[in-house]
């Protein structure tokens, strides 16, 4: 991606670094070893063993790592290769280990005290434990100041009680980074919002998985809190700094949303290819006809664009750069185009891609979901304008 030079300005290089290379290559073969010959079982059973956070924390896949005393967190630019590519085979891997890295362990690592990393965070880092954020409630998803979970403090013990609705990997965590309402009086509600880490099997809590019909085999979970009891330690960052804390967990992992996204529209781009080649109609195969060519060439620019657009911002963010709107801007697109494309892709599958065993028909209902998570469509567009007088003096 692009580097500045000595004398300012910036030399535009598109390609990944040799090391960036490597690493897709190692995540490609990770697919194709691992996940590929099980994903049939993981689907059968409707969840995503123990195994698979295990296999990615041997390869220190799992945001962080300890290097000696010191914690070493994976560039942005590979963790988003990661969901690109691991997407591709199953949009509903690439969500799980999304989510885990860039909500459930990236708040308590980038906040929590020392105490929370070594607790938490260290076995984390090795697949030992999986850890999933909630914020979302039944009455309030993008609006992250609506949330209605409360939390009082009763001597040095917090006592939470609430909701919280579609909460990817809760099913299988061992830990769930919580928000909830400490200051109801502020004159400001996302002033008075903070964050704790809270073991799954604290008393109290209670997590129901939800039925789904996508981003399968990842779990999705309603969890009711009633008089949770966690101590002060548990807390996350600033008491009432919760609202800000969850904001920038999601500006930062829109990065890896547009990623996954584009990882499932290459999925689908890649069967429909396929399709194409073999498939005959009229005395020859759907390839050779030029309208459908024609088709192939609007899809392979989405798919170069979007890819484009989520490397860019993970190239800012690693660089120590202002990302948040080419964060928006390449979830936005990403997750908008994506629903196009996988409709094309399945459509292009005629008759055969409704059918169970077509792996086709998954990727519209994956791509479409992508849309919801760290902001709806209307809240990119509004981050994005917010930029916009700034970034139209410097296009």
């Amino acid at each position: 991606m692009a580097t500045p030079p000595a004398q300012g300005g910036f030399l535009v290089d598109f390609d990944l670094t040799d090391d960036e290379m490597a690493f897709d290559e190692e995540v490609r073969g990770f697919v194709d070893d691992f996940i590929r010959p099980n994903l049939a079982q993981w689907h059968n059973e409707r969840a995503i063993p123990r195994e698979y956070w295990q296999e990615l924390g041997k390869r220190g896949w799992l945001l962080v790592h300890k290097d000696g005393d010191d914690w070493v967190e994976r560039p942005m630019m590979e963790l988003a290769i990661m969901y690109d590519r691991i997407s591709e085979l199953s949009p509903g891997a690439g969500i799980a280990v999304f989510a885990n890295n860039q909500l459930g362990v990236y708040a308590p690592y980038t906040w929590g005290s020392e105490h929370i990393r070594n607790r938490w965070i260290e076995p984390a880092s090795r697949g030992e434990k999986v850890i999933s954020f909630c914020n979302t409630e039944p009455s309030a998803g993008s609006d992250v100041k609506a949330i209605q979970t409360q939390a009082k403090l009763d001597g040095d013990e917090w006592v939470i009680t609430g909701r919280k609705m579609y909460i990817t990997n809760a099913v299988e965590a061992d830990a769930l980074v919580v928000s909830a309402v400490t200051d109801p009086l502020a004159d400001d509600p996302r002033h008075g919002q903070t964050l704790f880490i809270i073991d799954s099997d604290t008393p109290g809590m209670k997590v129901r998985g939800l039925k789904k019909i996508v981003w399968e085999p990842a779990s999705l979970a309603f969890i009711q809190l009633d008089n949770v009891r966690v101590p002060e330690e548990q807390v996350i960052g600033d008491l009432h700094g919760g609202f800000d804390h969850t904001m920038a967990t999601f500006t930062s992992g829109r990065i890896g949303v547009a990623a996954m996204t584009m990882g499932t529209a290459t999925g689908a781009l890649r069967l429909a290819h396929q399709r194409a080649k073999r498939r005959k109609i009229y005395g020859t195969t759907l390839w050779e006809i030029r309208t459908k060519r024609h088709e192939f060439g609007d899809m392979a620019i989405i798919a170069e664009a979007g890819r484009l657009l989520y490397r860019k911002a993970a190239w800012l963010r690693d660089n120590g750069r202002d990302f948040k709107m080419a964060a928006s801007m390449a979830k936005l697109y990403a997750t908008e185009k994506a629903k196009e494309l996988t409709m094309w892709a399945a459509y292009l599958h005629g008759g055969s891609g409704v059918l169970e065993e077509n792996r086709i028909h998954r990727y519209p209902l994956d791509a479409w979901a992508s849309a919801m998570g760290e902001g709806a469509p209307e809240v990119q567009r509004l981050l994005i304008a917010r930029f916009f007088d700034e970034w139209i003096e410097q296009f």
